[in-house]
């Protein structure tokens, strides 16, 4: 999960404000949060999205990627109480084959 993290971080696929969110989720941050269902809903009909990775965080929260087959993509944090939020969105993921 640090991986993940770190990745996040260091590539800058998420805001500063999203970053401040992970390490502390009461800073007053304002990223678009509802119902994860609701928005794994939102990803799937109007972006074709859907879930490739995800990983546990600090606090019980998860770090969830949902990407299309066009490569946009969104980075969601999920929290324990069924709420998420849209950390990052963007175009142009793509997939690096593993290297043996």
């Amino acid at each position: 999960m640090k991986f993940i993290y770190t990745l996040i971080l260091c590539c800058g696929m998420i805001s500063p404000a999203a970053a401040q969110y992970l390490k502390n989720p009461t800073a007053g941050s304002r990223m678009a949060c509802a119902e994860r269902t609701d928005i794994i809903r939102k990803l799937a009909n109007n972006f074709n999205e859907a879930q490739i990775a995800i990983g546990l965080g600090d606090g019980g929260r998860v770090i969830e990627v949902f990407v299309s087959p066009s490569g946009s993509f969104t980075v969601l944090l999920s929290f324990p109480t069924g709420h998420s939020c849209v950390a990052a969105t963007g175009e142009g993921w793509q997939f690096n084959p593993k290297k043996e």
